[in-house]
């Protein structure tokens, strides 16, 4: 509410922090839940395994780096 505004407006310098903090759990976020659905993918079998392989091995190593 109102009060929890004026006390983090009281401290200088905190807001960026804020804003850092959550840009980097938004980050790593994407990152997870992109090598949770990419990575299974690399170990398909058949025509889609096939398919999906490279897409996925290239996505899950880009997304962890």
């Amino acid at each position: 509410g109102l009060s929890t505004a004026v006390i983090w407006d009281a401290v200088p310098g905190i807001n960026w922090l804020l804003c850092v903090l959550a840009a980097t759990v938004a980050l790593i976020a994407i990152a997870l839940v992109l090598t949770s659905v990419f990575v299974p993918v690399a170990f398909m079998s058949g025509i889609v395994g096939q398919l999906y392989q490279q897409f996925a091995i290239t996505i899950s190593a880009e997304r962890s780096r």
